[in-house]
């Protein structure tokens, strides 16, 4: 992703049930755009920091998934058991496994 300027994460549920939150502060509403893409990409082809049982790609523990562009936000809810490490995602290891750029 280019020009990250922030990013936070957190757990959430509604009616399609629980999901990782993932909000992009972006320096601009085009670059909000362009990164539903980049992490889309990202999703279906990166490699989890951790494994269980042979489950070793994020399409693994993600279901589902919705991303939009909100002005300078780019919003992802990443449905399925991504959501049970929330809290581990952006530290992990020492690495952003989403969002390293």
């Amino acid at each position: 992703m280019k020009k990250l300027f922030a990013f936070a994460t957190g757990a959430g549920a509604d009616e399609k049930g629980y999901y990782l939150a993932i909000a992009i502060l972006n320096p601009d509403e085009e670059t909000a755009r362009q990164n539903i893409g980049l992490l889309e990409n990202r999703i279906e082809s990166g490699k989890l920091p951790w494994g269980e049982s042979g489950k070793n790609a994020w399409t693994d523990i993600i279901e589902g998934m919705e991303i939009e562009a909100r002005g300078r936000l780019t919003m992802a809810k990443l449905y399925g058991k991504a959501c049970v490490n929330w809290d581990s995602f952006a530290t992990h290891g020492g690495a952003l496994p989403l969002m390293i750029h």
